[in-house]
């Protein structure tokens, strides 16, 4: 799978297939600097910072933009790298639920291709998130893969989908849908 893909690339159905959806791009990761240096990455409403930018992007706003209300985001985190472990954001598929993941500059994560899908093992972490052994992703040929953000940029992500963030920081939007307007994997 082709990372930062071109605008031909049907960014929907990719999500869908692979469980994540990943965007380099320099305006999101100068912004989510900004938001981070003004103290700003864990309010919500930091939220409206990126929202313009990635509404533009015509990769992106396929995606967002049947989540984009009132009630959205629902919530809003930030972590750090963290090497280690392999984390998701919620043991079983949701697909009426995706968390959009700001990336600052001099990020690298790896995410593991289809892990929203199929059999999974995750664990209530300390830090709010699931954890994921490697052990059954291994065996169930989760692919990982990984994502260098030099510049920053934007992560869709299904939120049962693993990755491991080795370097950077994100601020993690979490988004619901009603059942009946499903759009994501």
């Amino acid at each position: 799978m082709a990372l930062s893909p071109p605008l031909a690339v049907d960014s929907v159905r990719s999500l869908k297939e692979h469980g994540f959806y990943v965007v380099e791009n320099a305006a999101i990761g100068s912004i989510a600097k900004q938001v981070d240096e003004r103290g700003e990455s864990s309010r919500l409403e930091s939220w409206q910072h990126f929202k313009p930018t990635l509404l533009r992007d015509e990769r992106i706003r396929p995606i967002i933009e049947p989540f984009i209300n009132e009630a959205n985001p629902r919530i809003c985190s930030t972590f750090g790298s963290d090497p280690l472990h392999i984390y998701c954001f919620w043991p079983q598929p949701q697909e009426h639920r995706l968390v959009v993941s700001i990336w600052s500059p001099g990020s690298k994560v790896v995410f593991y291709d289809h892990s929203h899908t199929g059999e999974a093992t995750a664990v209530m972490a300390s830090n709010g998130l699931f954890e994921m052994p490697p052990g059954p992703l291994k065996t169930n040929k989760r692919v990982p893969i990984e994502a260098p953000m030099d510049q920053g940029g934007v992560v869709i992500q299904a939120v049962r989908c693993g990755c491991r963030r080795l370097a950077g920081f994100t601020i993690a939007y979490g988004f619901e849908n009603p059942r009946d307007n499903v759009t994501t994997a």
